[in-house]
C-alpha cells in the first residue's frame, strides 16, 4: 500500500487529535479516512490478523450489499468487572465517543459482542477466556464496502505530549504492514472428525430434551431453548476467510460473521437480528419456529405450509413476539406489530419471523435496549429467570458468546446487534459447533434433536466446503 510519512491527511488528523487531547488532558483518538487499495482481499486481511492474534471482526450482509472487515485495536473496551450485562457498558461507550476526533468522511465504529449470559470474573469457561462477558473494539483499520462505495478508515490514540513525527512513522508502517504480502497460513484442508459421532450426539440431545420437557410440564417454564455442542477436529489449520466465504455463499439472507481475539475465533451465519437503532427508529426481530428446506420446490412449499399451521411452532413463535413487543412497548412511544408472522428462508431451514418496530424514547442507549431484549425467548426461553435456571442445570457446557450477540455501535447512537447463532468457536485444529431448539410442553424429543442436527449442519457443511476448497 502506498502510504508514507508526510501524507497531509494523516499528519493533519494527528495534529487535530493532539490538540483535542491537550484540551481534555487525556488521550484522544484520531480517526481518518484513507484510500482503499484497488485490489485486495478483505478475507485475507482477516486471516492475517488471526495469525497475529490481533482483534478482528468481519460481517457480511449480502441482502444489503454490505461487507465489513476490521483488524487491530486502537481502543479496546472490556467493560466493568463482575457479571455485568451490555447496559453497564454504556458509560464507557459514551466516554470513548467523547475522545474521538473524526475527520470528514471517516466512519468510526465500535465492534464486538456480548456473552449469552454474563458471569462473574472467575465464572467464564476456559474456551471463552479471550472473549469474557463482552468486548468492544475501535479497530486500527476498518474496511467497508456497500453498493455505493468502498471505505477504509484508520484510527490511532494520540496522547497530549505525543511526538507526532514518530507516531506518524509508526502508524504508516503498521498500516502498510496490514496490506503486505505474506505467505498464506495453513488452510482448513482434510476431513472433519466429530467426537462423539453425530448419532450419539442426537441420542444424547433427545435424552436431555426429554428431561427438559418434563421440567416444563412440571411448571418450571413455558419454553426453554436447549443447546448442544459438537466438537470437530480439523486436519488443517485455521483459515476463517475460507469458512466465511463458504457461509456467505450458502446463506445470502443471513449475517455471516466472525469475531476473534488471540487464538480463538467465533464464526457463524445467523438469521436473527436482535435490534437495530437508526435515529429514533428501533427494529427488533422475533424469530422462532423452524422447518427444513427442500430442494424440490413442491416439498419445500409443503414444509412452509406445515410450519405456518403448526400449533407447536406458532406457540413457540408467539412467546418471542410477546416478549419483544412488551419490551419495546416500555421503551417506545409507539410500536408496530404485524398481525401474522412471515417466513425467513435460509440455506437449509425456514423460520417464522416477525419484525417489530417502534419509536424509541429519547435518551435510551442502544446497549440498554439490547439488555432488555436479550436473551429473548428465541435463545433462552420464557419466563427468562426460570428458563436460564433450567439451562444452567441441564446444559453441560458454557455457551460463552454462542446465543449471545455480535454487532456494532455508531457515534450517533445507532447500530445493530445480531444473535450469534449457527456458529462455531475455532481454536487451532478444533472447532466447537453450537445449535439449539426451543422446547415447549408438547415438544417431541426426537424431532427437537433432528432440528438441532439440522442447525448444526450449517457449520458442518461450511467447514466441509472450506476443507475441500
Amino acid at each position: 500500500m502506498e502510504l508514507m510519512p508526510g501524507d497531509g491527511r494523516i499528519r493533519g488528523a494527528l495534529e487535530r487529535a493532539r490538540s483535542r487531547a491537550r484540551e481534555s488532558g487525556r488521550p484522544a483518538l484520531a480517526v481518518f479516512r484513507l484510500s482503499a487499495p484497488s485490489r485486495f482481499d478483505p478475507l485475507a486481511l482477516f486471516d492475517r490478523a488471526a495469525r497475529r492474534g490481533a482483534p478482528r471482526f468481519a460481517a457480511f450482509q449480502p441482502t444489503e450489499n454490505r461487507s465489513l472487515v476490521a483488524v487491530g485495536g486502537a481502543l479496546e473496551l472490556k467493560g466493568p468487572s463482575g457479571a455485568a450485562g451490555p447496559a453497564a457498558w454504556a458509560p464507557a461507550v459514551r466516554e470513548a465517543w467523547s475522545r474521538i476526533q473524526a475527520e470528514p468522511g471517516a466512519r468510526p465504529l465500535l465492534l464486538g459482542g456480548f456473552a449469552f449470559e454474563p458471569r462473574g470474573d472467575s465464572g467464564r469457561g476456559a474456551d471463552w477466556r479471550e472473549f469474557g462477558n463482552g468486548r468492544l473494539t475501535l479497530p486500527e483499520l476498518l474496511f467497508e464496502e456497500d453498493a455505493e462505495e468502498r471505505r477504509l478508515t484508520a484510527a490511532a490514540q494520540v496522547a497530549p505530549d505525543r511526538d507526532l513525527k514518530e507516531l506518524e512513522r509508526r502508524l504508516c508502517a503498521r498500516i502498510r504492514n496490514w496490506f503486505a504480502d505474506a505467505p498464506a497460513g495453513p488452510g482448513l484442508g482434510g476431513a472433519l472428525r466429530s467426537s462423539p459421532p453425530p448419532g450419539e450426539l442426537a441420542e444424547r440431545y433427545a435424552l436431555k430434551a426429554r428431561e427438559m420437557i418434563g421440567a416444563i410440564r412440571a411448571g418450571g417454564a413455558r419454553k426453554v431453548v436447549l443447546a448442544d455442542c459438537e466438537t470437530v477436529g480439523l486436519d488443517g489449520g485455521e483459515s476463517v476467510g475460507s469458512l466465511l466465504a463458504a457461509l456467505r455463499a450458502a446463506h445470502p439472507r443471513c449475517l455471516s460473521f466472525a469475531c476473534g481475539f488471540g487464538e480463538a475465533t467465533l464464526v457463524g451465519s445467523t438469521p436473527e437480528r436482535v435490534v437495530r437503532l437508526e435515529g429514533e427508529r428501533v427494529r427488533a426481530e422475533a424469530l422462532a419456529g423452524t422447518a427444513a428446506r427442500d430442494d424440490d420446490p413442491d416439498r419445500d412449499a409443503l414444509e412452509a405450509i406445515r410450519l405456518r399451521s403448526s400449533e407447536k411452532d406458532l406457540a413457540e413463535h408467539a412467546f418471542v413476539v410477546e416478549a419483544v413487543a412488551a419490551t419495546l412497548s416500555e421503551a417506545c412511544s409507539e410500536v408496530e406489530i404485524p398481525s401474522q408472522p412471515g417466513l425467513r428462508r435460509t440455506g437449509n431451514a425456514q423460520h417464522l419471523n416477525t419484525e417489530i418496530s417502534g419509536r424509541v424514547r429519547s435518551g435510551l442507549h442502544l446497549l440498554e435496549l439490547l439488555e432488555r431484549l436479550h436473551p429473548s425467548p428465541a435463545v433462552a426461553g420464557t419466563p427468562r429467570p426460570e428458563a436460564l435456571e433450567l439451562i444452567r442445570k441441564h446444559e453441560s457446557f458454557d455457551r460463552g458468546w454462542y446465543a449471545g450477540t455480535v454487532g456494532w455501535l455508531e457515534p450517533s447512537g445507532g447500530g445493530e446487534f445480531h444473535a450469534a447463532l449457527r456458529c462455531a468457536l475455532l481454536r487451532g485444529r478444533a472447532a466447537q459447533l453450537f445449535a439449539g431448539a426451543g422446547l415447549v410442553a408438547d415438544s417431541k424429543p426426537e424431532l427437537e434433536a433432528a432440528e438441532t442436527r439440522l442447525k448444526l449442519q450449517v457449520m458442518r457443511d461450511a467447514l466441509e466446503r472450506a476443507c475441500a476448497g
